[in-house]
C-alpha cells in the first residue's frame, strides 16, 4: 500500500494589485492585520479583511515583521522594507484568482510561508535580511507555522520518529521516512511505547497511525489518525482523506476525503494539496473543475514535492487546464526527475524520444527510461523494450528488448504483452516459435483492449496456430478490434465475410463481370461479392467500380436494400464506416472502399423520361465490410 499522492497539476492564475506594506498592530487584544482595512487598495485585502482566519495570520505576519525591523539600522531597514514590498506584490498577483475559485488557502499558505521566513530572521545576519526571499518556497524547507488550533510538538525525539515520521511532514522531528520504507515490525511497538508516554501528542498519534496503516490495521490507524486530526495535525487529516478515499476502515466516502484533504491543505501540506487537486481534474467528491485543481497542484508543486511537480508535467504536455506547453512540461519533468521520481523520468524520457520541446536525443531518452526502469517503473521498461527493439540511441538488442518486454508485461502492460505475443508467435529477434506462449500473452493483452493483441488473437484462431482453427472466435476478436477502428482487423474480419460468404455458396466476381453478367445472375438469384467504391446520392446507394468510374458518372451497381441494411443491420464497425465516409467531405464526394454480399436482382431505376429495370445487388443483412 503507498500514500495515494497522485493527481493531474496546473498553473495559478497570476494577476497584479498594488503593494501595501504596513505593521500588525494590536487593539484592544485583538489581532489586526498588517494594514487599515479601511484603506484597502486592493482585492487582496479585501478578501484578508473580509476573514477572521485571514486577519488573525497577516497580524502575526506583521508583528514578526516589526520585531526585525525594530532590531535593524537604518540601512538594514530599508532592505526589509523593499523586501516586503516584493513579497507583497509577489502575494496580490499569484493570489489574485479568478472570481469562480476560493483565495483563502493561497494568502493562507504564502502568509504562513512569509512568517517562517521574517520569524527565522530574528537576530539573523545583515546579508540574510537584506536577501529575504519572496519566492514562496521556503515551506518545505521551514513547514508552515502551526495554526492556533494545532498543539506545539516538543519532546525529544523518539523510536516512534525513527521508524514512522513522515518525510513530507514539516512538524516531524528527525529525517522521516517513505511510506513503502515503514518496517511495522518496528514501527508499532515503537510507537504504541510514545503514545503510552505521551498519549495527547498529536504528532505521536499520527505516526502510530501510519504504523498501524502499512500494517494493514486499518481500524487502528483510523482512531490514531482521528486523535491527530481533531487537534488540528495536517498530516493526519491528509490521512484520513486517504482512508476515505480508499474505503480503508471506513465505508469509502469521496465527500468525506475532499473534506479532510481541504482541511490539511488549507494549513499548506503538500500531499494534501495534490491530492485535493487530483480530486478536482477527477471529479471525485466534488464537481470536476480544472481551475481548481490548477490552483491546488500547483501550490503543492511550488513546495518541491515531487510527485506533483510530475503531474504538473502532465498537464502542460496534455494541454489540461492550460494550453499545452512542453517547454513547461519538460521543466517541471525535470524538477521531478532530479528528485527520483520514476513517472517523472519515465516522462521525461518520452519527451526526448519524440522530441517534444526538447530536441530529439535517443540517447538521453534511454539514460531517463533507465533510471525509471530501474525502480519499476511499467511504461518505461515497456518503453526500454521499444528502444532495444528498434535500435533507437543502443545497438539493437532483440533479446534485451524482450527482456524489459517480459518485465513490464509481468506487471500488466497491455503493449509489452502484445509484444511479446509477436516475439513468439513469428519465432524471430532470437526467441524460439512458441504459439502456446504468444496466445497466453496476446490473450492478457486482449482482455484489457488492445487492439492489436485482439487481430493477433483473431489470426492465431484464423490460422490454427496453438489452437484448433476456429473462425467464429476469430471473426469475435477480429470484430473488437475493428471496432476501436485498427485497420488491419478490418481487412482481416473482410476477408473472413468473404470467406464465410464463398462457404454458403457466395461467388466472389469482379465488377466487370457482374455488369456483363447481371440480368443472367439476376435470373438465377445468384448468390455474389463485390467489391468496389460506395457512394450514397440523395436516398440511392450505389457501388462504382474506382474512384476513377465515379468522376466519369459510369455505369454502378444499385444496391437495393435501402439505407437500412448497411446503417442499422450492419455491424459496428461498418455502421461507423459508412457514417464516416457519408460525413467526410472527401468520403461523400469520392466513395469508401466496400465488400458487399447479396444476390443479384432486378431493380427499377426512375428518370425523368421513364423507368427501367436494371440488375442491382439485394444486399443480405449485415454483409457489407470496410475494404482496404
Amino acid at each position: 500500500m503507498s500514500d495515494p499522492w497522485r493527481g493531474f497539476l496546473a498553473v495559478v492564475a497570476l494577476g497584479s494589485g498594488q503593494l501595501s506594506a504596513g505593521l500588525a498592530i494590536a487593539q484592544n487584544g485583538t489581532m489586526q492585520p498588517s494594514f487599515d482595512c479601511a484603506k484597502v487598495a486592493t482585492p487582496i485585502e479585501r478578501i484578508i479583511c473580509a476573514d477572521p482566519d485571514l486577519v488573525q495570520w497577516d497580524g502575526r505576519m506583521g508583528e514578526a515583521f516589526k520585531l526585525v525591523y525594530t532590531q535593524l539600522a537604518d540601512a538594514e531597514r530599508r532592505a526589509l522594507l523593499e523586501s516586503q514590498r516584493r513579497w507583497i506584490a509577489m502575494r496580490n498577483g499569484r493570489c489574485n484568482l479568478p472570481a469562480s475559485m476560493d483565495a483563502k488557502p493561497c494568502i493562507l499558505q504564502l502568509t504562513s510561508e512569509r512568517l517562517a521566513t521574517l520569524e527565522g530572521l530574528n537576530g539573523a545576519p545583515v546579508a540574510s535580511v537584506a536577501g529575504a526571499s519572496v519566492s514562496g518556497s521556503h515551506l518545505k524547507q521551514a513547514g508552515p507555522t502551526p495554526r492556533s488550533s494545532q498543539v506545539p510538538q516538543g519532546g525529544a525525539i523518539t523510536s516512534c520518529d525513527t521508524y514512522a515520521a513522515n518525510d513530507s511532514d514539516p512538524q516531524r522531528k528527525g529525517q522521516g521516512i517513505q511510506f513503502e520504507k515503514i518496517d511495522p515490525a518496528l514501527a508499532v511497538p515503537a510507537c504504541e511505547s510514545a503514545v503510552r508516554k505521551s498519549p495527547n501528542t498529536p504528532r505521536l498519534n499520527y505516526q502510530l497511525g501510519r504504523a498501524y496503516h502499512k500494517a494493514n490495521n486499518f481500524s487502528a490507524a483510523l482512531e490514531q489518525e482521528l486523535k491527530a486530526a481533531g487537534q488540528g495535525y495536517g498530516p493526519a487529516q491528509n490521512s484520513l482523506g486517504v482512508m476515505y478515499a480508499a474505503g480503508q476502515g471506513v465505508a469509502k466516502d469521496d465527500a468525506q476525503a475532499v473534506g479532510w484533504y481541504r482541511k490539511a491543505a488549507e494549513q499548506g501540506f503538500a500531499p494534501a494539496q495534490n491530492n485535493l487537486g487530483f480530486m478536482y481534474a477527477n471529479g471525485q467528491g466534488v464537481p470536476k473543475d480544472d481551475a481548481q485543481a490548477v490552483a491546488w497542484y500547483r501550490m503543492s508543486a511550488e513546495q518541491g514535492f515531487a510527485l506533483a511537480q510530475n503531474n504538473l508535467g502532465v498537464m502542460y504536455a496534455k494541454g489540461q487546464g492550460l494550453s499545452q506547453n512542453y517547454a513547461e512540461a519538460v521543466k517541471w519533468y525535470h524538477k521531478s526527475a532530479d528528485q527520483g521520481n520514476a513517472f517523472a523520468q519515465s516522462n521525461l524520457g518520452a519527451l526526448y524520444r519524440n522530441a517534444q520541446g526538447v530536441t530529439q536525443n535517443y540517447a538521453v531518452a534511454m539514460q531517463w527510461y533507465r533510471r525509471a526502469a530501474d525502480q519499476g517503473n511499467v511504461p518505461a521498461q515497456a518503453s526500454l523494450g521499444d528502444m532495444y527493439f528498434n535500435g533507437q540511441g543502443v545497438p539493437q538488442n532483440y533479446a534485451e528488448a524482450a527482456k524489459w518486454y517480459l518485465k513490464a508485461a509481468d506487471q500488466g502492460d497491455a503493449a509489452a504483452q502484445s509484444n511479446l505475443g509477436v516475439i513468439y508467435q513469428r519465432g524471430q529477434w532470437g526467441a524460439p516459435q512458441d504459439y502456446a506462449e504468444a496466445l497466453k500473452w496476446y490473450r492478457r493483452s486482449a482482455d484489457q483492449g488492445n487492439a492489436i493483441a485482439q487481430d493477433n488473437l483473431g489470426v492465431m484462431y484464423s490460422e490454427d496456430h496453438g489452437v484448433p482453427q476456429d473462425f467464429a472466435e476469430a471473426e469475435r476478436w477480429f470484430r473488437k478490434a475493428a471496432d476501436q477502428g485498427n485497420s488491419l482487423a478490418q481487412d482481416h474480419l473482410a476477408a473472413q465475410h468473404v470467406r464465410a460468404a464463398q462457404e454458403h455458396g457466395y461467388r466472389r466476381i469482379t465488377f466487370d463481370d457482374f455488369m456483363l453478367d447481371g440480368r443472367e445472375l439476376a435470373a438465377n438469384s445468384a448468390k455474389v461479392s463485390v467489391e468496389g467504391v460506395y457512394v450514397k446520392q440523395g436516398e440511392i446507394e450505389m457501388l462504382f467500380p474506382s474512384l476513377l468510374a465515379i468522376a466519369i458518372a459510369r455505369e454502378t451497381i444499385r444496391l437495393d436494400a435501402g439505407i437500412g441494411v448497411l446503417t442499422n443491420d450492419a455491424t459496428r464497425s461498418v455502421r461507423k464506416f459508412l457514417l464516416d465516409c457519408r460525413n467526410n467531405p472527401i468520403g461523400a464526394q469520392m466513395g469508401c472502399s466496400l465488400t458487399v454480399i447479396g444476390r443479384a436482382g432486378m431493380c427499377t431505376r426512375t428518370t425523368l423520361v421513364g423507368s427501367t429495370d436494371l440488375p442491382c445487388l439485394v444486399v443480405e443483412d449485415g454483409a457489407a465490410t470496410p475494404s482496404h
